[in-house]
């Protein structure tokens, strides 16, 4: 990579993450200016909306993470349920295979 190249692409990052900034403070202020609620109902919304942005900033994996977990979660019961109706199914054919050696079958 050369250095023109490497600061071209430096310098795209930063225009992008302006404009990125540029829009979300203009987005904010509109959102504020056409809200139909009481100033003190808005600044508190504006307050709790910027406590979940810094904390997302803060911890920008911590959702990714919590989505995981679930996921694992949810497809270790499923394994394991997966097993014990394998384990069941084995027991059973071998007790149909015990039963039709010993002659007699068994009601399905």
């Amino acid at each position: 990579m050369t250095i023109q190249h490497r600061e071209a692409t430096q310098d795209g990052i930063a225009e992008f993450l302006g404009g990125l900034l540029i829009g979300l403070i203009v987005g904010f202020a509109a959102s504020i200016l056409s809200t139909p609620q009481a100033g003190k109902d808005t600044r508190r919304s504006a307050r709790d909306l910027s406590n979940r942005v810094r904390q997302d900033i803060q911890n920008p994996y911590g959702k990714t993470r919590t989505m995981l977990d679930k996921t694992r979660y949810r497809l270790e019961n499923k394994l394991e349920r997966a097993t014990q109706e394998r384990k069941a199914a084995k027991v059973s054919l071998a007790k149909q295979r015990e039963a039709n050696a010993s002659g007699f079958d068994l009601p399905s």
